[in-house]
Formats: structure tokens, sequence, C-alpha cells
């Protein structure tokens, strides 16, 4: 039984590699200059909506894998 069911395993996808790929490819909402500490290549940024329809951006989250791939799964 072991030995069939690893032969019809599909071969591991990773899931957290192509959602990555995919948001490099991703057109940008707006481009912001900022000076943000570190060099990661995904950030994840917290902004407040205004009632004129902008965003105030208030803050960025400490880099965090985990914290990144799951912001990248919510917009995918």
């Amino acid at each position: 039984r072991a030995a069939r069911r690893a032969a019809a395993k599909k071969p591991a996808h990773d899931a957290k590699a192509a959602r990555r790929a995919r948001a490099r490819t991703r057109p940008a909402l707006a481009q912001l200059p900022l000076d943000l500490p570190g060099s990661e290549e995904f950030v994840v940024m917290v902004a407040r909506r205004t009632p004129e329809g902008t965003l105030d951006l208030i803050g960025t989250a400490e880099h965090r894998g985990a914290l990144v791939d799951q912001a990248l799964k919510a917009i995918a």
C-alpha cells in the first residue's frame, strides 16, 4: 500500500514560492518613495482609510516570513 501511495503522489508543489513569484509580476497599484529599515523583498504595511478616500500609512510589520505569506495568500 505504501509503495502505491508513494507512486501516486504528485510532485511537491511549493505554494509559498508560487505566490511570491506571482506577486513579483503583479502590476503596482501605486509607488511610494519611503525609506524603510531592512532589505526584504516584501514588506507588510498597515494603512488607515480616511473619509477623503486616501490611505494613511501608519506602520510596517517587522519582517516575518509567515506574515508575508499570509498577506500574499490573501491577495492572490
